[in-house]
């Protein structure tokens, strides 16, 4: 008794303390533990030679030298090693075995000039970081810093051609690379992440994404092409990277999306990381509005696999809210709303119209015209990568209010469908619902080259948590994203491009 109570109280202690560090709520929390993190530095190491060797970055102009044909290759499989930082942050560090990279230089010093081609090698590159995550009220953001960042390297050979201008101040190009290897390693590590999550407080401010350069790296863009069936070896094509759609619904196509902006700072512990997003429902890039978020919820219980995610019904909710909003369904008379229970799973309150015509010699009439209003439940549960769930028809209510043939009849025949929908319709619909959820399962597909298993779904009030490992397609990423960067680099100079894929 005591070691239940014991664990209730410390339960909503860890809530209570967390709801305090972050007044903002979100739709979908997620918690990543060591063994995530250990994973994915894993993948790291893999593709880190992938996505270096044979990269051309773009040309740089430094006033006083200026860089052009820039060629990274011989780049070697490096260490990752990552860690939580308790209440801070994140712990990274990296050595890299060898790197090396050609180009081609002008350099102006006083009123000389030098130019001609190089090599530069780089061994045994070692970084030690940690990046900081604070949210700072005054502005409503999270900044990141990075107050330890060590580069060091135990050796640096640079190779010129014979008789090359540039031999006679090796000994500037070299003090050069060495004081701009932590600039480019630190502080556009951290410059890249604080953008990312500016943009999406501009985004969260417009309730629209930032408007971007059509030629500039466009997260959206990656991630629409990464997230659609494709295969690894699909040759390029400018197809593949549409523009993803801006502004409100006026007919035609409808694109889907999820509002990804972090709602939920990260909060750290010494072995986790939990943080959460908006989750909501877009179309066309436009965010549902005016549907409510419940408070924070009990993330305690993401407690088990690599991955915990806790998926909120105001995401179902938003989901409907587009429906409704921009009349893409005239089932409903009324907007839908979902809730999630704690015991009785996912229930969905449904209001309907339904009419019953007469054809005429000149004309259509009513014979009955009726609302419906339904709760349908749900109870999902997973095994083996699928998942399977009961349906139940928990409460029905059928009124009539207009009868055109016969108006004292209204009573009984409201009396009658309310006892045929629960009795004798349902129970054939319910059965189909069970053998198709029960039987045969729902397979989870692999979204975006992530795929769960080992699952554990649990129900939570206004929630459902779910608990998993997960694999990635590393591959996949790879190829998809330097097919993006050299269909950018086509029409953006300042972009790197890839020698061949």
């Amino acid at each position: 008794m005591y070691s239940l109570s014991g664990q209730l109280i410390s339960s909503l202690l860890v809530t209570s303390l967390i709801a305090l560090v972050s007044s903002n709520t979100a739709g979908i929390y997620i918690r990543l533990n060591q063994k995530s993190v250990d994973y994915i530095s894993k993948l790291a190491e893999d593709a880190f030679p992938e996505l270096l060797n044979n990269l051309h970055p773009a040309d740089v102009d430094g006033g006083a030298a200026k860089v052009s044909d820039i060629h990274i290759r011989n780049v070697s499989r490096p260490s990752i090693r990552a860690t939580f930082l308790h209440g801070k942050g994140i712990s990274a560090n990296i050595k890299l075995p060898t790197l090396r990279t050609s180009a081609h230089a002008v350099v102006s010093v006083v009123i000389f000039s030098y130019e001609g081609n190089f090599i530069a090698d780089v061994s045994n590159l070692t970084i030690n970081a940690h990046l900081y995550f604070k949210q700072d009220r005054t502005i409503n953001a999270t900044v990141v810093s990075a107050p330890v960042c060590n580069v060091t390297h135990k050796d640096l050979i640079l190779t010129f051609d014979k008789d090359s201008e540039l031999l006679t101040i090796k000994d500037i190009i070299e003090k050069e690379i060495t004081e701009n290897l932590k600039f480019v390693i630190c502080n556009m590590t951290v410059d890249t992440i604080q953008f990312m999550l500016e943009e999406n407080q501009r985004a969260e401010k417009k309730f629209e994404p930032p408007v971007d350069d059509p030629t500039a790296f466009n997260a959206a863009e990656l991630g629409h092409s990464l997230c659609k069936p494709k295969k690894v070896d699909k040759i390029e094509d400018e197809d593949e990277f549409p523009e993803p759609p801006k502004g409100e619904y006026t007919g035609g196509p409808v694109y889907w999306g999820v509002d990804v902006n972090l709602d939920y700072p990260p909060v750290f512990t010494k072995d986790d990381v939990v943080f959460g997003i908006n989750g909501g429902i877009t179309i066309n890039g436009k965010r549902a509005q005016n549907v409510a978020k419940p408070n924070v919820l009990n993330i305690t219980v993401l407690d088990r696999n690599m991955v915990g995610i806790i998926v909120s019904d105001y995401v179902p909710n938003t989901f409907f809210h587009q429906v409704f909003t921009h009349n893409l369904t005239k089932i409903s008379e009324r907007e839908p709303k979902l809730e999630i229970h704690q015991t009785f799973g996912a229930r969905v309150a449904l209001a309907a119209n339904v009419s019953v015509q007469f054809q005429g010699w000149k004309s259509l009439r009513d014979i009955i015209h009726l609302n419906t209003k339904l709760h349908l439940t749900i109870k999902p549960t997973v095994r083996q990568s699928s998942v399977y769930g009961d349906v139940s028809l928990t409460s029905v209510d059928v009124n009539v209010f207009r009868i055109g043939l016969s108006g004292p009849f209204a009573t009984p025949i409201e009396k009658v469908t309310s006892f045929v929908v629960p009795k004798v319709l349902w129970p054939q619909v319910k059965k189909r619902l069970r053998f198709a959820l029960n039987k045969r399962g729902v397979k989870l597909p692999v979204f975006c080259g992530v795929d769960l298993h080992h699952m554990q779904l649990d129900y939570i009030p206004h929630g459902v948590a779910l608990n998993a490992d997960f694999d990635y397609d590393m591959p996949l990423f790879i190829s998809t994203f330097k097919r993006y960067l050299n269909y950018k680099a086509k029409t953006n100079p300042t972009l790197p491009r890839y020698a061949r894929l």
